[in-house]
């Protein structure tokens, strides 16, 4: 008997393409509806397109064969409604689709996924400097703690005015949470806490304070992969962007000096 979940992969850490976080569904499936969005979210794009396409219909008919019993959960492709929903098909089928937009989109998000499935997050992760080179480790130092002088000077200098949106607006500079909470004059775990009651972030398993889709999709956030200096241990960071700094002081202004 040939399980199609075996096909399937559940990852750990949020799938993040072009800043769109894609869904999977109980069984390791990815939606079509976010990876339609990645790809730029063109009307000729669309999967239900793509589902109408006879070779599509005549793939998916020669791999649900080998779903046996027919369930939902041994299926290659899942249509899920309500506002969470979606079309959820098997990475198999992923690879199909990404073809079918285009092979730039296809080879992005090939490498993607066989990243997570390899387990090394190699993409976007920046060139580890050499530590054993005293010249080179002093420059790597050197060069992080200007750039985190920087971000702190500029949240220290935010104003909720106009000035400030006009001025910080043009800025091509994304901060850490914890620079957000600071220019709001609130500890970053109550920061934290409140972003979340308030469905901006959300935290499952290994999933600390990411965005959810709207916010990222508004281009208040951006998620990173990141590589500790020390361990080499790759990592997802949540950082807001200028827009979204604007955004969040203008919504939370009202707390600063309430904490």
């Amino acid at each position: 008997m040939n399980n199609l979940n075996t096909t399937a992969l559940t990852t750990t850490a949020p799938i993040i393409i072009e800043n769109i976080n894609i869904r999977q569904d109980s069984q390791g499936r990815f939606c079509l509806n976010d990876l339609h969005k990645a790809a730029g979210g063109h009307q000729k794009h669309r999967p239900k397109y793509w589902l109408e396409n006879q070779q599509t219909k005549d793939l998916i008919a020669v791999i649900s064969k080998g779903g046996i019993p027919p369930f939902s959960t041994t299926q290659p492709i899942k249509v899920t409604l309500g506002a969470s929903g979606g079309t959820f098909v098997i990475r198999k089928l992923v690879y199909v689709y990404t073809a079918w937009i285009s092979p730039e989109f296809h080879s992005k998000v090939y490498d993607i996924l066989d990243a997570h499935v390899t387990g090394q997050l190699t993409l976007n992760q920046p060139t580890l400097p050499n530590f054993t080179n005293p010249s080179e480790a002093a420059r790597a130092w050197a060069n992080e703690y200007d750039g985190r002088l920087v971000a702190e000077q500029k949240v220290t200098a935010l104003e909720p005015k106009a000035a400030f949106a006009e001025e910080y607006l043009e800025a091509d500079h994304n901060v850490a949470l914890r620079y957000a909470a600071q220019e709001l004059g609130l500890p970053p775990n109550i920061f934290n806490e409140k972003l979340r009651a308030d469905k901006v972030l959300y935290t499952i398993d290994s999933r600390k304070n990411m965005p959810y889709q709207y916010y990222l999709e508004k281009g208040y956030f951006v998620v990173k992969t990141r590589v500790h200096a020390r361990t080499g241990r790759a990592h997802l960071q949540t950082l807001v962007t200028p827009k979204g700094l604007y955004w969040l002081n203008k919504k939370y202004s009202h707390l600063k000096g309430l904490i």
